[in-house]
């Protein structure tokens, strides 16, 4: 991956999203769940190598499952395994440039402006229940069928 990804670079790509395939083939390397945590850190893992590789930008995934906190990493305190506390600690440490939030900005299409508005209270979490990626893979209008009943609805008559 690391030589794949400098040929990329050499073929002036703008930047590279690292991430761990496609829904048919492996669903819980792509989008990590409750039932594989240890998703989130091997996809960083792979992230921190091939920011390593290049010098363009590199985009990381996995943020979404981490919410805020509740999730099932093994570490006790909620603000450390939470999607901000990891996005500045890798950011920060240069392990990546931004991250990517696909589920999480399903979830909530205004995460971003809540986050920078002081507003963290109010943001709708992803839960990671994959009703998202069960439309995309029955080919359906995509949404988040916990906090938006039109989705919810598509999503009862699969």
């Amino acid at each position: 991956m690391r030589e794949f990804v400098k040929i990329m670079e050499r073929a002036e790509i703008d930047f590279i999203n690292v991430s761990a395939g496609y829904a048919v083939a492996n669903l819980e390397l792509l989008m990590p769940s409750g039932q594989y945590p240890e998703g989130v850190p091997r996809l960083f893992s792979w992230t921190r190598i091939i920011k390593a590789a290049v010098n363009i930008p590199v985009i990381g995934s996995g943020y979404s499952y981490l919410r805020d906190g509740k999730n099932n990493l093994f570490i006790e305190d909620p603000a450390k395994k939470s999607l901000l506390a990891f996005a500045e600690k890798n950011i920060g440490n240069g392990f990546v440039d931004m991250i990517g939030i696909g589920r999480q900005a399903i979830a909530d299409p205004l995460f971003a402006e809540k986050v920078l508005n002081g507003r963290v209270n109010e943001v709708n979490w992803c839960t990671t229940c994959s009703g998202c990626g069960t439309l995309l893979g029955n080919n359906k209008p995509i949404g988040c069928t916990v906090y938006d009943q039109k989705y919810a609805a598509i999503f009862k008559t699969l």
